[in-house]
C-alpha cells in the first residue's frame, strides 16, 4: 500500500507464510488501511521487521479489529507514520517483541503475550498473558485460523455490547453465547466425550481396582481434537456404580 489516496479493507483473510527481506505480512506505506477478522501469522522478515504489520512513510490510518497477529519474526506491529488503533485483537508469540513501537492507540479488549505494549491500558486490555492458541490450522471456513484452548483468557472476554461483528473470520456466529472472543477466531464451544477404549462398562468386586483406568477425552468442537492440560473431575453417585465426568 503506497499511495495516500488508497483506502483498503482486508477482512476474513489469512496472511501467512510470507517471507521478505524487510517486512513480510503487511507493509502499509500510504492511505487508509482497515484489517478485520484476519489472521496474520508465521511471516518471516529476514532483515528488518516487523513480520506482522508495519505502518510507515505515507500511511494515514491503520485500524485493526478482531485480528490475530501471532508467531511472526522481528515483531508483530510497528507504527512510524499516521495513526494505528487496535480493537479486540490478539498480538502474541512474535519474535523480538509483539510491538516494536509504542505510539499506538488501544480501542480496548486487546490481548498481548508480552510487556512491550505499554499503551494497552483501555477497558478489557490484557498484557503479559499467554492467549493459549492452537497452531494454525483449517478450523472451518475458507482460511486457516488459530483456535483457542478452553482456558484461553481470550474466551468470552468481550461483553456482548462491545462486539462490533456478527461473524468471525470463518463466517461462524459471533458471539457464540453472551460474549465475544478476542481475536479473529470465535470459539463455538467444547464437548466432553467418553473414550470408547477408555475403560467403560467394567465391573469389579468391592474394594478391588478395575482392570483398566477409566478415561475421558475433552474434544474441541471447533477442531475435533483432544485438548490437553485440563482437569476433569469424576463425581460418583450416592448409590450405584457410575460416574459423571465434568
Amino acid at each position: 500500500l503506497a499511495s495516500t489516496a488508497v483506502v483498503v479493507t482486508i477482512s476474513n483473510r489469512a496472511i501467512t507464510g510470507n517471507s521478505g527481506l524487510a517486512y513480510a505480512g503487511i507493509s502499509h506505506a500510504g492511505g487508509q488501511l482497515t484489517v478485520v477478522n484476519t489472521t496474520i501469522s508465521q511471516n518471516i522478515a529476514r532483515s528488518s521487521g516487523p513480520g506482522g504489520i508495519r505502518a510507515w512513510a505515507g500511511a494515514l490510518t491503520t485500524t485493526l479489529t478482531n485480528t490475530t497477529i501471532v508467531s511472526n519474526t522481528r515483531g508483530g506491529l510497528n507504527r512510524s507514520a499516521g495513526t494505528m488503533t487496535d480493537y479486540n485483537s490478539i498480538i502474541a508469540y512474535n519474535s523480538g517483541s509483539d510491538f516494536t513501537s509504542t505510539d499506538i492507540t488501544s480501542g480496548g479488549y486487546n490481548l498481548a503475550s508480552d510487556g512491550s505494549c505499554s499503551f494497552l491500558t483501555a477497558t478489557g486490555d490484557i498484557t503479559n498473558t499467554d492467549p493459549f492458541l492452537w497452531p494454525l490450522a483449517d478450523n472451518g471456513g475458507d482460511t486457516q485460523t488459530h483456535a483457542l484452548y478452553p482456558d484461553s483468557p481470550a474466551l468470552d472476554a468481550i461483553p456482548g455490547g462491545s462486539c462490533s461483528l456478527s461473524q468471525d473470520q470463518r463466517g461462524f456466529p459471533r458471539p457464540y453465547g453472551s460474549a465475544c472472543d478476542i481475536g479473529a477466531f470465535d470459539s463455538q464451544g467444547f464437548t466432553l466425550t467418553l473414550s470408547i477404549t477408555g475403560g467403560n462398562n467394567q465391573s469389579a468386586e468391592i474394594n478391588t481396582d478395575f482392570a483398566g483406568p477409566l478415561q475421558v477425552t475433552l474434544v474441541n468442537s471447533d477442531t475435533n481434537e483432544s485438548i490437553p492440560r485440563q482437569v476433569i473431575t469424576f463425581t460418583g453417585p450416592s448409590s450405584g456404580a457410575s460416574i459423571t465426568p465434568s
